[in-house]
């Protein structure tokens, strides 16, 4: 609150009309009280923004869960992957053994032993391509969970 008060008196004795007076006085009142809605609005905004950051936060944090998981199960299914290949190509060599045992009784053909040749060939083959998803699966890990370049550059 502020104030000011000023009063003039003139006494014009020569000039006809005689003393004037003239009081004048000014009131100023400055005040830092917000009126209207703005602090609500502001606070409000605040809030919003606050949320919006939680909910941003929450679905980077799922997704990532989310990358990770499957990843992991990615790379569950590559070593089951490799243990079924490891048993086929058990299987193929057995089933190898057997046919040249029958091949010298005379109870298969070339063309069997060829065949069944193939299909070992088949099998470790197969069995290779496990052991090199096993290992993208790994680094597909890595990758989501965020620890693949520094593993690649330190080799741990």
């Amino acid at each position: 609150l502020e104030g000011n008060l000023s009063y003039l008196k003139r006494d014009q004795r020569d000039v006809i009309g005689g003393e004037a007076t003239d009081a004048r006085a000014t009131l100023n009142l400055n005040w830092d009280i917000e009126t209207g809605l703005g602090p609500v609005h502001r606070k409000n905004r605040a809030e919003a923004l606050s949320a919006q950051a939680r909910a941003e936060r929450e679905a980077t944090r799922a997704a990532l869960e989310r990358d990770i998981r499957t990843a992991w199960a990615g790379y569950e299914l590559a070593v089951r992957q490799i243990a079924i290949q490891s048993r086929r190509v058990e299987i193929a060599m057995a089933l190898m053994a057997t046919y040249e045992n029958q091949f010298e009784a005379a109870q298969r053909s070339l063309l069997d032993i060829m065949q069944v040749t193939a299909q070992l060939y088949e099998a470790r083959l197969s069995r290779m391509d496990a052991f090199y998803g096993r290992v993208d699966a790994a680094y597909t890990v890595l990758a989501a969970m965020g620890h693949l370049r520094r593993t690649v550059m330190t080799g741990e």
